[in-house]
């Protein structure tokens, strides 16, 4: 049961702007039941006011937006004090999704209005969060544009992308914007059939294109559109896109609050022997979930009921095959994947298009049940 009451952690206001933005210490309610007349719960002053009042709040997530009925001044500062309705209040109130009232703030929280507009990040402007490697068709990338303030993304965000150095027949792709993260702005772009990088190069970006959305910072002063040309962005090594390879084997599953990674791509986390019969498997989440083909954890060397590793399968890319060949090959694992408290799971049959394998219960199971979670490329969606 949720029982802490959300804060207001910051207020901010540009100079000449007509909002004041309040950030809290959790997502509020922002519908119309508990926005209708919270207007009149909060209380305004400053020397940089201008007589402007509250006229509407509006918010999403964390954020509650005071939209003023003038423009604030030129200079100086603005306060916001609330008080608390009290009682069990549905409406003119701000709280949490439980219910969780916002308390009243007698001591006005106070900012200098902010004339100053946000800038890109001096150093480190592009990141990614992605792993180095090589990457194929229906991977994503996920790509940070840093700004030197925490920044706010508002209105149509259909054009608000990435132009990358990777080119699909000579013509340069996207990433597409996914959110904000402080003072980052976060984009994903999707390896697509016939995207490619220069060999050996890392992927680079070499504009950010704002399109109609409005970038701005918290105070609500606006960035200023400007050339955004870098190297190429790493994380560790060299992200390149090879879209001859189309998605290994992996794993990527919430298991009892635990994450299950398995890459057959990265010969680094497997253990096979000289016929490729692969005997164990490594954990890339960093979990230490690892999967051994042996029920005590150790490695098996049962030939009949090893997957093979194979480094030209699917589209040309590295993969772990299971089949019935000499014997059900079996993937046997100590972490638990049921609700029954299973320790064991077995991978048995391609299926029909024999490019993916079907995850199924082990025998030893009773009534434990599992969708098909393997689509076409071998990714599994748990």
């Amino acid at each position: 049961i949720d029982t802490v009451l959300p804060t207001l952690q910051s207020v901010a206001a540009a100079a000449g702007g007509n909002t004041i933005t309040l950030q809290f210490s959790e997502p509020i309610d922002t519908s119309n039941t508990a926005l209708t007349g919270l207007a009149n719960s909060f209380t305004l002053a400053g020397t940089g006011l201008n007589g402007a009042t509250i006229s509407s709040v509006t918010g999403s997530g964390s954020t509650l937006v005071l939209n003023l009925s003038g423009n604030l001044g030129s200079s100086g500062d603005v306060s916001v004090a609330y008080t608390d309705a009290g009682g069990n209040q549905t409406s003119a109130v701000a709280q949490d999704a439980a219910g969780n009232d916002l308390a009243t703030i007698s001591t006005p929280i106070s900012t200098n209005l902010d004339a100053t507009a946000p800038l890109l990040a001096s150093t480190n402007v592009v990141t990614s969060t992605t792993a180095a490697g090589e990457y194929g068709v229906d991977d994503v990338i996920t790509l940070r544009v840093a700004f030197d303030e925490v920044m706010k993304v508002s209105g149509d965000t259909s054009g608000l992308t990435l132009t990358l150095d990777v080119t699909n027949g000579g013509t340069p792709v996207t990433a597409q914007y996914v959110g904000t993260s402080g003072n980052d702005l976060v984009f994903q772009y999707t390896v697509s059939a016939g995207d490619s990088t220069v060999a050996g190069n890392s992927i680079g970006v070499t504009a950010l294109n704002a399109g109609a959305a409005t970038i701005s910072d918290a105070a609500g002063n606006l960035w200023t559109a400007a050339s955004v040309s870098l190297a190429d962005v790493t994380n560790g090594g060299n992200i390149t896109v090879n879209s001859a390879k189309q998605g290994g084997l992996n794993i990527a599953a919430a298991i009892n609050g635990n994450t299950l990674w398995l890459d057959a791509a990265d010969t680094n986390t497997l253990t096979r022997d000289g016929s490729d019969n692969v005997q164990a498997w490594g954990d890339k989440s960093g979990q230490s979930n690892n999967a051994a083909l042996d029920a005590n954890g150790t490695l098996n060397t049962n030939a009949n009921h090893n997957p093979d590793y194979v480094a030209t399968g699917l589209n040309g890319k590295a993969t772990v095959r299971f089949d019935t060949a000499n014997g059900t090959d079996l993937l046997i694992s100590n972490v638990t994947v049921s609700a029954r408290n299973s320790e064991v799971f077995v991978i048995s049959d391609k299926d029909a298009d024999t490019r993916t394998a079907l995850l199924q219960a082990s025998a030893s199971v009773s009534n434990a049940t599992y969708p098909n979670p393997w689509d076409r490329w071998g990714v599994y969606n748990w």
